[in-house]
């Protein structure tokens, strides 16, 4: 394969740090990715709240996501 120099490490650096926006969230962190979206979209709960949500939304049978949470919980 290619041989990685210096110069595409820092290459590869600026180009991650003018990203804008947020990174695409990784699917192996379900529960740290459902706590940020619920306190972004709920400034004002508590962190208890965010995990006492999780802790219900663990028992039921949907996605465990934040959007799917918001779509069931709205039924």
């Amino acid at each position: 394969g290619k041989q990685i120099t210096y110069g595409d490490l820092v290459h590869e650096y600026i180009g991650l740090n003018q990203h804008e926006g947020s990174f695409k969230q990784a699917r192996s962190g379900r529960y740290i990715n459902f706590l940020a979206n619920f306190m972004a979209d709920n400034p004002s709960a508590s962190r208890e709240e965010a995990i006492s949500t999780w802790k219900e939304l663990k028992n039921l049978d949907i996605p465990k996501t934040y959007a799917d949470w918001k779509k069931y919980s709205q039924k």
